[in-house]
């Protein structure tokens, strides 16, 4: 699916926003993204910080968080979206896709999405953006919330992706 809507997009500088379904913003975040797209042509990929995922690099703090109050979460992602205004942070290994957010031209240069199914299909792409140099950035100031399997246990928990 990922690969059936890149190839809709005409243009190679245009940019495509894949998200979980399972997760959501608080804040401005077109803005804040095309903020990022306008500072930073160069990045093949941008991805956020949130408060649960496995990859820890894009876990706020570094810590998957327990806390599942959503009005914690909510004024969070106000106050991040405030103090690290137009910050990023370089990925140096593979990143979690609960955001995508990829120019066109950076999914031709790597093939496009290995058809794999949807586990791990955000690893092998990440991993071939590191390998090809390409960079992929965390966007300090965008924040959030993902479900990431709550209540079934976290990581661990991955009958509904088979």
């Amino acid at each position: 699916a990922y690969n059936e809507e890149f190839e809709k997009v005409k243009d190679d500088d245009d940019w495509v926003v894949l998200m979980d379904g399972d997760s959501h913003f608080f804040t401005d975040f077109g803005k804040q993204i095309r903020n990022h797209i306008i500072a930073r042509p160069t990045t093949g990929m941008f991805t956020c910080i949130t408060n649960r995922v496995g990859n820890k690099q894009q876990c706020y703090k570094g810590v998957i968080s327990e806390n599942s109050d959503y009005l914690y979460h909510a004024k969070l992602a106000k106050a991040i979206a405030k103090s690290s205004k137009g910050v990023v942070k370089p990925s140096t290994r593979v990143i979690s896709g609960l955001l995508m957010v990829i120019q066109k031209k950076t999914w031709r240069a790597v093939g496009g999405f290995h058809e794999t199914g949807i586990l791990k299909v955000d690893n092998i792409f990440s991993r071939r953006l590191l390998e090809k140099n390409i960079k992929i950035q965390i966007m300090m100031d965008v924040y959030m919330i993902h479900y990431y399997r709550f209540l079934e246990g976290g990581k661990s928990f991955r009958k509904h992706l088979q």
